[in-house]
């Protein structure tokens, strides 16, 4: 899950917007419309891991892993809606130079996976490729680059190919590779706290409706209801969602109780917020609570919102 993105979908949804967040929000689709693919043509005998983050010897990501018993595939995935082409081993994004880029990211990324089999002596065949997953996106290129390149509608060709090419012997099972890798498997490094400074009063306090994003909630005895779109939220939903929030917006482990109910802003009583609190979390000190983790519905509702919005 990209928390760096959770995050910044908050700070929007809260009236504090970062240019950042529709390129972290591209990417994610990208990312997600190529898994789905992944497991409707998924090979025999195979495992598929996402999102693998790693240092070895410094840090790395990749988007996609296919594990086999013969040989392991790795995908960095671009979701550009653009005509793409590769000259003397840069790529241009509409004809204009892109700084980051992909393939060296995944040349990078490669280098440093092959350390890990090295060290564990798994001596099999390792595949990086370059998806273009938008279905708008064209590529022309010329010789510089030997890394594979796939287009969305090759997609079911490879995966159909890689399948009828496996050996029948298998020469490693892929839940034990999977066992090694994650040994190797790290935590986001990116700090994205001290690149996106803010503090909570830049955002707007308040219980929101998760549906249209409108702040004019009318509170009765049990709910809250939306006078713009007419939902209606129970307050026990809209306190567990106002945790999600505060958990994804504050750095470290905990959750701080005079966070939170900044985030209130009166909308529910401070008594009942903290006996809901001692009941759902763990308790570190008086005012703080392990933070929970992130419901993918949590994510879900912040799509939804920022979708609506953006039309």
């Amino acid at each position: 899950m990209n928390n760096e993105m959770i995050h910044l979908l908050v700070r929007k949804s809260r009236g504090n917007y970062i240019n950042k967040l529709d390129n972290l929000v591209t990417g994610y689709e990208g990312e997600e419309d190529f898994a789905r693919i992944v497991r409707q043509y998924l090979p025999h005998r195979s495992l598929f891991l996402t999102n693998f983050i790693f240092e070895q010897p410094s840090y790395a990501q990749i988007d996609g892993i296919l594990l086999m018993s013969d040989r392991i595939h790795l995908y960095e995935v671009k979701n550009y809606d653009a005509h793409c082409s590769i000259t003397g081993g840069k790529l241009y994004y509409n004809h204009r130079h892109i700084n980051h880029n992909p393939i060296q990211q995944i040349d990078r990324a490669t280098d440093y996976f092959r350390n890990i089999l090295i060290q564990n002596k798994l001596n099999i065949s390792l595949q990086p490729h370059l998806v273009l997953i938008h279905p708008f996106a064209t590529l022309e290129q010329d010789e510089s680059v030997q890394i594979p390149i796939l287009l969305r509608n090759q997609l079911r060709h490879h995966f159909q190919m890689i399948d009828s090419s496996m050996h029948s012997h298998p020469r490693y099972d892929p839940t034990t590779i999977h066992d090694i890798l994650n040994y190797y498997r790290i935590n986001d490094w990116h700090n994205y706290f001290d690149q996106h400074p803010f503090n909570l009063s830049d955002l707007r306090a308040g219980v929101y409706c998760t549906n249209c994003g409108s702040f004019k909630m009318e509170k009765t005895a049990y709910y809250f209801k939306c006078q713009h779109c007419h939902t209606s939220i129970s307050k026990k939903a809209a306190l567990d969602y106002l945790i999600q929030e505060c958990a994804a917006l504050t750095p470290g482990e905990v959750i701080k109780t005079k966070d939170l109910l900044y985030l209130i802003n009166r909308s529910l009583s401070s008594n009942w917020v903290y006996r809901i609190l001692n009941q759902k979390l763990e308790r570190v000190t008086y005012g703080t609570y392990v933070k929970p983790k992130l419901e993918p519905e949590f994510l879900n509702k912040l799509l939804e919102l920022y979708y609506k919005r953006e039309k």
